[in-house]
């Protein structure tokens, strides 16, 4: 892990300064953070410097420089924003079917890596073992998503929807209905939140 470095007050730039989060240029006196990481192999290796503005401090994993690492948080990000805001079992198998196609997709990376690596050295390495692995546990991760869509979530409430009802009609039968509602999108969230947290 690159170290973190903190500048309290920014001296004066020969270059423009901005933060590569938000693009919010960096003036003198301000405070900023910046790390380097090593890019690249052999001779083309080399160090690639990161600015943020102190309203963006970075994460240990936006620091590690690892692609599969990012892309692992922004997916865990993206799919917890979107299961927050199911309405339906109809949505919740919709964004729990794009989980296991991503899972299936990155089981078959996995395999084919692993592949590439015993074929070049002719038998199985600790590399491609490795990578079995990773396989293996993105093969459980697609079962999982898709055991969930088929038959993993809440049943349907037997009140109607509260947004197709007038309150004033019948007030009882409305609180009730918004209740169940209520209940209802939270079970779904927490499906498919149970799902993304075994993400490898």
């Amino acid at each position: 892990m690159p170290k973190l470095n903190i500048v309290e007050k920014a001296r004066t730039p020969k270059n423009e300064r901005r933060c590569q989060r938000c693009g919010k240029e960096i003036f003198a006196g301000e405070k900023y953070y910046w790390w380097s990481n090593r890019v690249g192999f052999g001779k083309q290796m080399k160090s690639k410097k990161t600015v943020r503005c102190e309203n963006h401090k970075p994460e240990s994993w936006e620091m590690s420089g690892n692609p599969s690492v990012l892309e692992r948080e922004e997916n865990i990000s993206d799919w917890s924003a979107q299961a927050a805001e199911l309405e339906s079992a109809e949505d919740a198998k919709e964004l729990l079917g794009e989980i296991a196609t991503y899972a299936e997709e990155r089981q078959q990376e996995e395999e084919e890596k692993a592949d590439n690596i015993r074929d070049g050295f002719g038998h199985d390495t600790f590399q491609s073992e490795e990578l079995d692995e990773k396989a293996q546990a993105w093969d459980e991760f697609h079962t999982l998503a898709a055991d969930a869509a088929e038959s993993g979530l809440p049943a349907y409430p037997v009140f109607e929807d509260p947004d197709e009802l007038d309150a004033e009609d019948d007030p009882e039968y409305f609180q009730d209905a918004e209740e169940e509602w209520e209940e209802y999108r939270e079970l779904l969230y927490q499906a498919v939140e149970n799902v993304i947290e075994e993400m490898p």
